[in-house]
């Protein structure tokens, strides 16, 4: 049967208004944009003595072929005494007077990965500073979270007058003053504390390597400090668990923190994240920081981390491996403090 005119003539506009969405979507997807795979700093940053955990951050320090990335948002830039802006096609930061206020946009969740995806900006983008394009050495202006971010190249830093150094362990720290202030905050950061840590958990399993070890004793001040725990007890805890093998499992209870299939689903964890210890040290922080903040007493948490809320509630526990935790935290700290 055949269409009537006015039936085909519709049909016909449809397709061609379809085909100019499909062609206006794939313009819009590309943009000149390409992926780019970046790193999410795992350890605290430290900017003008301030400290926070980066991935806290609604928009966190980024790493991208080695290089740190900073973004430029409203409240960092201006507690950093900068503003950007843009006008028309022109990305321009400005010297300005510093807030009074260190503000950094906490995230809605943290991101329990230490991986992302960002967009790099065409090689004609530029950030204008002082009439003049900051040189970023070829590499790109990253788009993360619909924010801007900004290489900070040797010739970049050179340019702003900031001074900033990764450390593995004690993490970022930028300083806009001098190479003095960045050295005195990097002195006084805790990294002689954290690579007593780090020393500690290879003396009691010697497999472990020196920068797995850092690995972990980053992760577990970036989770203590997240969920107000106390370092001593979750290295304890972590001894008492697994000997910081990561790899263990015991009648179901999988990874460095021994957590339960089922408490990792409860947690949002697979059986295959269990056995990742960045994310089982983090989850199982949390969870312990949940106990205690149901009992108040971080030895009943303690015991309800190894013989749940039901026996804790009902007064039906034993405290010996409440016992074993603690004498197991009575060594760590004598050897944090030993001269």
């Amino acid at each position: 049967m055949t269409k009537p005119r006015w039936m085909r003539v519709l049909l016909i506009v449809l397709i061609m208004a379809a085909a100019v969405v499909s062609q206006t979507n794939s313009v819009f997807a590309d943009d000149g944009l390409v992926t780019k795979d970046v790193g999410i700093n795992d350890s605290s940053i430290t900017i003008n003595s301030n400290v926070v955990s980066n991935r806290s951050l609604a928009f966190p320090i980024l790493r991208y072929n080695d290089i740190q990335y900073l973004p430029l948002n409203w409240n960092l830039m201006k507690s950093m005494g900068y503003q950007y802006t843009r006008i028309g096609d022109e990305r321009v930061l400005t010297k300005v007077e510093p807030g009074e206020t260190f503000i950094f946009d906490a995230a809605a969740t943290m991101n329990p990965s230490t991986s992302a995806q960002a967009y790099a900006l065409e090689d004609s983008a530029v950030i204008l500073y002082e009439g003049e394009p900051l040189d970023t050495q070829g590499y790109p202006l990253l788009v993360h979270n619909h924010m801007i971010y900004l290489p900070l190249t040797y010739h970049v830093k050179d340019a702003l007058g900031w001074y900033a150094k990764n450390d593995r362990i004690a993490g970022f720290h930028l300083s806009t003053e001098s190479e003095e202030a960045l050295n005195t905050m990097i002195e006084a950061s805790d990294k002689a504390y954290l690579e007593r840590l780090a020393a500690f958990m290879r003396k009691v399993n010697p497999s472990l390597s020196e920068s797995r070890a850092h690995d972990y004793v980053v992760w577990l001040k970036d989770a203590c400090d997240r969920y107000g725990m106390d370092e001593s007890w979750m290295m304890a805890v972590i001894w008492q668990e697994s000997s910081f093998n990561a790899n263990c499992e015991y009648n179901g209870a999988i990874g460095i923190m021994q957590i339960m299939g089922s408490t990792g689903r409860a947690l949002g964890l697979s059986i295959e994240q269990l056995y990742d210890p960045q994310l089982a040290i983090e989850y199982g922080t949390k969870y312990l920081s949940q106990k205690l903040d149901r009992y108040g007493s971080i030895e009943r948490a303690v015991i309800a981390y190894n013989q749940g809320y039901y026996n804790v509630d009902r007064g039906d526990y034993t405290t010996h491996y409440l016992d074993g935790v603690e004498a197991k935290r009575a060594k760590v700290l004598a050897f944090l403090n030993a001269v």
